[in-house]
C-alpha cells in the first residue's frame, strides 16, 4: 500500500476513479449531523460525505479498533482495501473498489450478492469492529491520511470463503 501525500491526493488515478463514481450532486458534511445536497466539487471540499446510493462502486466499511488500521486487514486474512482513510491511526474506513459497480435494487439479484459479499467481509473482523458505511470521511480532505492501492475486485474475488478464513482475529 502507497501513502499518498496531500498535494499527490487529487492527481493520484485511484482517487480520479473515485471521484468519477461520485454522481453530481453529494451529501456533505464537516461534523457528521448536518448533511447538505451539494456539486460534486463543492462537496469534495468537505470532511465527510456520502457515497454514490445508486450505482455502488464500492464495499465501504467503517473500523474502529486497537490494531492500526494499516495493519488490521492482514491479521484478519482480508483482501487488501483500494483505500484506507485514516481518520486517527485506529478509526477510518476501508474502500473496497469494484470492477463493476452494482445498481442498488432491493429486489436484484446482483445486490442480494452484494450485501452477502459485504457481510462475508465483515465477518472477517472481529464484531463491533466494522460497519457497512455509506457515508465516509473524504479521502480528499487534508486532515485524513490515505492509503492506496490500486487494486479493484470482482465481487466473486472478494468472498472471504475464496480466502479460507472466517473471524480471523
Amino acid at each position: 500500500m502507497e501513502r499518498l501525500e496531500q498535494e499527490k491526493k487529487i492527481e493520484h488515478k485511484v482517487i480520479k476513479r473515485f471521484v468519477s463514481h461520485e454522481t453530481k450532486l453529494i451529501k456533505s458534511s464537516n461534523d457528521l449531523v448536518s448533511y447538505k445536497l451539494r456539486e460534486t466539487w463543492e462537496a469534495l471540499h468537505y470532511k465527510y460525505i456520502e457515497l454514490n446510493q445508486k450505482l455502488v462502486s464500492y464495499i465501504a466499511l467503517q473500523v474502529k479498533t486497537d490494531t492500526p488500521l494499516v495493519r488490521l486487514f492482514g491479521l484478519s486474512n482480508a483482501p487488501t482495501p483500494t483505500i484506507i482513510i485514516c481518520v486517527d491511526e485506529y478509526t477510518g474506513y476501508y474502500l473496497y473498489e469494484l470492477e463493476k459497480g452494482v445498481y442498488k435494487d432491493e429486489s436484484s439479484k446482483a445486490f442480494d450478492y452484494f450485501k452477502v459479499v459485504e457481510n462475508e467481509i465483515k465477518d472477517l473482523f472481529m464484531p463491533d469492529v466494522v460497519y457497512s458505511a455509506s457515508t465516509i470521511a473524504n479521502p480528499l480532505n487534508e486532515k485524513f491520511k490515505l492509503y492506496i492501492s490500486d487494486k479493484r475486485y470482482e465481487l466473486t474475488e472478494l468472498r472471504p470463503k475464496i480466502f479460507g478464513v472466517k473471524n480471523g482475529l
